[in-house]
């Protein structure tokens, strides 16, 4: 369905899900760059709420490289 509405991106952390979306050469985002989009936009306007939420997605097996981590928390 995505393909024929000539979507240019989807929303996946699955990794598996990733490969075969950029197969078909879709822009890949994450759950990250949602919760950056929403604080951009300042839906939520306080960094210790966004931190707070990444916190709790790590709690629940959300996997994220230190690094990212790190870069996303300097933002």
């Amino acid at each position: 369905m995505t393909i024929e509405k000539q979507t240019e991106g989807v929303v996946i952390d699955d990794s598996g899900a990733r490969v075969a979306a950029e197969y078909f050469r879709l822009k890949v985002y994450g759950n990250l760059y949602i919760i950056l989009e929403v604080f951009k936009r300042k839906i939520l306007k306080s960094k210790a709420e966004i931190r707070s939420m990444v916190d709790n997605m790590l709690k629940r097996g959300f996997y994220l490289p230190t690094e990212i981590y790190a870069r996303f928390l300097n933002l």
